[in-house]
């Protein structure tokens, strides 16, 4: 048996699909935490700035942490928003959704602003791997005038949190496993303990290939071809890992 579907309400249908979909005030779509312009404004503006706030240093893994985005606007009075972890599970708020595999959230219509902000709470559920976690976000601020246009104005952030695992040292702490000099241009070391191995990561999470001599309880790491920036030393020595931070100038 055979179905006919109405060609009239074929076309209203299709329409409707494609009008929700350049409407700037629409749901969200699930986009891996890349840029708006599939839907708005081709540019990336710095009139709207973006935030995730209450995310830790460092995550306890399988720990609950609850977040809030800030997308704020001067002129704009809607936001929607687009949030993708690499590991971990988001657990949606008011006006948001998830994915099936509940690694992205979205809004399902925008928020009003307060003032000149508007903000979504979500949360977020920590891994129980030891391995960095990438957050990717972008926020679309609009002027709800319901049209796809470069008065959309929306800005991207990128956030790289590793875990603190048994074991983890951070720079508040007596280091057992010194990391000098730091600031750094071509030479970082590592002393203290004799390491089993590590990993160089940078700002964003990405593991950076580098030339490195291990030695008993000291490592050092040629940086003089790295770019400028943060970077994060990953160490495991025995079942411990230890974190360590530093910056090239």
């Amino acid at each position: 048996m055979t179905l006919k579907f109405p060609y009239k309400l074929f076309l209203i249908a299709c329409f409707a699909i494609i009008y929700s979909s350049l409407r700037s005030d629409s749901g969200g779509k699930f986009n891996f935490g890349t840029p708006c312009s599939g839907c708005h404004g081709l540019n990336a503006s710095l009139n709207t700035a973006v935030e995730i706030i209450g995310l830790p240093t460092t995550f306890i893994p399988g720990n609950t942490y609850a977040l809030s985005f800030k997308i704020t606007n001067k002129t704009n009075t809607k936001a929607g928003f687009n949030i993708a972890v690499s590991d971990g599970e988001l657990i949606a708020g008011p006006g948001s959704q998830v994915n099936a595999f509940k690694t992205q959230i979205t809004h399902t219509k925008p928020m009003d602003a307060v003032g000149i902000t508007s903000t979504f709470d979500f949360s977020w559920i920590a891994p129980t791997t030891a391995n960095a976690v990438l957050f990717k976000a972008v926020g679309n601020a609009v002027n709800g005038n319901n049209n796809a246009d470069d008065s959309d104005q929306w800005n991207t952030t990128t956030t790289t949190i590793l875990p603190a695992t048994n074991g983890f040292i951070d720079s508040k702490q007596p280091l057992s496993l010194r990391c000098f000099p730091n600031p750094t241009t071509n030479i970082v070391t590592l002393e203290g303990i004799l390491i089993d191995s590590l990993e160089l990561f940078n700002a964003q999470g990405q593991v950076i290939h580098t030339n490195l001599q291990l030695e008993e309880k000291k490592c050092t790491i040629n940086c003089k071809e790295l770019k400028n920036g943060v970077y994060y030393i990953r160490s495991h020595s025995k079942e411990k890992i230890y974190l360590n931070r530093f910056i090239k100038n």
